[in-house]
């Protein structure tokens, strides 16, 4: 980290509905860094996020909180964290969180990539379980936007999907898949 450089970090509780029917709530987490002082872009005042985490209880699993924290960054000029879009458990009961990132611009950025990843607790740690070329579409359950928890309070089910219905996300955080990654052409409606 730069000299001087300052951290913030925006928190909010969320409920969560898993494939099982089951409600559990989740501890979000998004730490922001100085755009500015890191990228050399001087009058530059606004905060970049940085990374993302999830920290949450099942009741099934004897381990306590679990966490997670973003691994991977994209490749734009300014990089950032992938987005935690699913969180859910595999048939076996185990937690799953399945993220997307920005993938490498094609033929000198005209083409921009989506792709998914998928992450499962095992043993007391996550692991990378690379994804399939496809795959059954999952829709996302996870909010994508940051909740200013100070002023609203913990983001019940209702209210999430009140604010995803005043402002819905992009297509591609929506849903997971049926592909890996999705590409398309800039400046052309993304076809899904």
């Amino acid at each position: 980290m730069l000299a001087g450089c300052t951290r913030k970090s925006t928190h909010w509780q969320e409920e969560v509905k898993l494939s099982t029917g089951e409600m559990i709530v989740v501890e979000r987490e998004t730490n922001f860094i100085p755009r500015g002082a890191l990228y050399n872009l001087p009058g530059d005042t606004r905060w970049h996020a940085d990374s993302t985490e999830i920290a949450f209880r099942y009741s099934k699993i004897q381990t306590g909180k679990i966490e997670w924290k973003s691994e991977r960054k994209d490749f734009q000029s300014i990089p950032n964290p992938e987005k935690p879009l699913l969180l859910d458990l595999t048939k076996d009961g185990e937690p799953v969180i399945m993220t997307s990132l920005y993938d490498k611009s094609l033929k000198g950025g005209r083409v921009v990539c989506i792709a998914y990843y998928r992450y499962q607790y095992r043993n007391g740690h996550w692991e990378n379980v690379p994804l399939p070329d496809t795959f059954p579409k999952r829709e996302a359950n996870l909010f994508q936007h940051y909740f200013d928890q100070t002023r609203q309070g913990r983001l019940d089910l209702n209210t999430k999907k009140k604010l995803i219905k005043e402002k819905p996300p992009l297509a591609w955080y929506r849903n997971i898949g049926p592909e890996r990654s999705k590409c398309w052409h800039r400046g052309v409606n993304v076809p899904w």
